[in-house]
């Protein structure tokens, strides 16, 4: 999550969506003036950012903002006149290239990268509860079930995505977007022959709003 009022944008950070290649590049932008968004002054500077820490993701009220805070949480904190009239971008990415990306990040923490039981793994209760591998980023962009952002960048088109983004905050030719976290799948990114029918089936219904609200397709 990164907020800049010179710029008057909110940036709700998702999760393997590339946002990391973003928030570097809309810090650069913003210049030595992000600092973290502490509760109790949603303003000290010009840009904030988000932190790292249990206590900002469910108390962000009292200990400030998770940078992976949801449009509630930073409604809450900014104030409702602020967010109404505040630039608000996101990023999404088709949820079965997210879910495959996913489960090659829990792969590679355990120190494999071996892809081979993607199908048989995603489709076990047990695992997903074990590895927490079940990625939505709905309601981080969404208060209510609705998404409340004005621009959604689409991971496919990430460079594209951010170049309207400057554009639109008047900043055009002002930030460079440089890839970090990039995937380090064997597959080089290629993800429907990972999947079964049963899997991807699966993961279309758990992705069901996403699916519909950007037109993803598998």
């Amino acid at each position: 999550m990164l907020i800049s009022h010179r710029y008057r944008f909110i940036f709700f950070r998702t999760e393997k969506t590339g946002s990391t290649s973003v928030s570097q590049a809309l810090r650069e932008l913003c210049g030595n003036t992000v600092q973290s968004l502490n509760a109790g002054n949603p303003e000290p500077t010009d840009a904030m950012c988000g932190k790292g820490g249990t206590l900002r993701r469910y108390w962000p009220t009292m200990f400030g903002l998770w940078y992976h805070a949801s449009a509630r949480q930073v409604k809450a904190v900014l104030g409702e006149e602020r967010f109404a009239s505040y630039f608000k971008f996101s990023i999404e990415r088709n949820p079965w290239d997210r879910q495959l990306s996913l489960y090659s990040h829990r792969k590679k923490k355990h120190g494999s990268r071996d892809l081979t039981n993607f199908d048989r793994d995603i489709r076990s209760p047990l695992w997903r509860a074990l590895h927490h591998s079940r990625l939505s980023n709905w309601n981080i962009y969404s208060i209510n079930g609705t998404p409340c952002i004005d621009y959604m960048i689409k991971y496919e088109q990430l460079n594209e995505g951010f170049d309207e983004v400057l554009r639109r905050i008047s900043a055009e030719g002002k930030a460079t977007l440089t890839h970090r976290n990039s995937s380090e799948r064997k597959d080089g990114g290629e993800y429907r022959a990972r999947y079964s029918e049963e899997s991807r089936a699966l993961v279309a219904k758990w992705h069901k709003r996403e699916i519909e609200a950007f037109g993803y397709e598998f």
